[in-house]
């Protein structure tokens, strides 16, 4: 009897070590997958904010480079700190209007669990003559 005794707790012990372990494993792929949706939040933000100040851009072709990067900044909302926008007007000739270039650049705070990159969005637009 004392040894099935001995057996049985034997076999709890190592159940509780494997739980663990795999207990381990599913909590850390659980946190990445809530921070690659937070990446994929953020990408999809800063490409709207970005496509947003082109077509402020080309709609309002008296709006200065401030009030286009400010547009992408309020569109960006509290992403605002953590990101930077860059306009750029390119000249055209006398056939078309010119070119508007509207690039996003979002930094990811380090409180992060896992290194992430810097997202950068690029929209460029022809401007209306």
């Amino acid at each position: 009897m004392s040894s099935q005794r001995g057996w049985l707790r034997d076999e709890r012990g190592q159940s509780l070590i494997e739980m663990a372990v795999i207990g381990s494993l599913l909590a850390l792929i659980l946190l990445a997958a809530v921070q690659y949706g937070r990446v994929m939040v953020v990408a999809i933000r800063a490409s709207t904010a970005a496509r947003v100040g082109a077509d402020y851009a080309v709609f309002h072709p008296d709006a200065t480079l401030q009030d286009v990067a400010s547009v992408v900044l309020e569109q960006l909302g509290d992403l605002g700190d953590d990101a930077v926008a860059t306009v750029s007007f390119e000249e055209g000739s006398d056939t078309y209007g010119g070119y508007v270039q509207v690039t996003v650049t979002v930094g990811f705070a380090d409180t992060n669990l896992f290194p992430m990159p810097t997202l950068v969005r690029t929209v460029r637009l022809p401007t209306l003559g």
